[in-house]
């Protein structure tokens, strides 16, 4: 049997830190960039419009809607609806039974009538807004129609 001497060998490791110069050190810079949107939205508050109890050809009170831009650039806001519908009846009421004004306090054969067809009310900028005052005619287009009629309005946003 032979006998392997075994030797420990033991190293020692040095760690040298050395600062650079700053000659010799050179820094990198690196340029970011990014396209920001132009984007134009639109918001409504409140988001229901309650005319309450009508009798037929009553007038509705002034309801105010304020409508805003949520974007970043101007928008061109446009309002457009359909007409009243109940439960039992299409057409209830004709759209343009609806008036809205831009001014408060404007009587109601003085308002606009809402149509089906988007029509421009105003320009607002970025993040604008504006009141709005609509009034209800309860003019029945069918003279059988009672109960609950509802209506979709629709604010538009173009940028």
């Amino acid at each position: 049997m032979k006998i392997i001497p075994i030797v420990a060998i033991i190293a020692t490791i040095v760690v040298v830190s050395t600062t650079i110069p700053a000659a010799y050190a050179q820094d990198a810079t690196v340029e970011s960039t990014a396209t920001i949107l132009a984007v134009c939205g639109a918001a409504t508050v409140p988001l229901t419009i309650d005319y309450g109890i009508l009798a037929p050809n009553q007038e509705s009170v002034d309801e105010s809607l304020a409508i805003s831009n949520t974007g970043n650039t101007d928008a061109s806001m446009s309002l457009s609806g359909t007409d009243w519908n109940t439960a039992t009846i299409t057409s209830a009421m004709l759209v343009s039974a609806t008036h809205y004004s831009l001014t408060a306090g404007v009587e109601y054969d003085d308002k606009t009538a809402l149509s089906g067809t988007p029509a421009e009310v105003t320009t607002l900028g970025p993040l604008g807004s504006a009141d709005t005052f609509w009034q209800l005619r309860a003019v029945l287009n069918d003279p059988a129609a009672t109960g609950l009629a509802l209506q979709t309005v629709t604010v538009s946003a173009t940028c």
